[in-house]
């Protein structure tokens, strides 16, 4: 399991490929949190998805 912070959001990753997807979920909050527009939800939902679907893991919101 690895914690992502981002979007002042903890994001618990899990899965067979979970560092290579919790490197990159960090590098598309990042980017996402850098648009500063209307679309930032969308963007997120958007980067989450490509992150779940392309290295096969469990990504959810956390509480700490």
């Amino acid at each position: 399991m690895k914690i992502v912070q981002g979007n002042g959001i903890n994001y618990e990753v899990r899965g067979q490929h979970e560092e290579e997807a919790a490197f990159t979920l960090e590098e598309g909050l990042s980017q996402v949190s850098k648009r500063r527009n209307a679309y930032v939800d969308s963007n997120l939902a958007d980067v989450i998805e490509e992150v779940r679907s392309g290295y096969g893991v469990e990504v959810r919101a956390v509480l700490q």
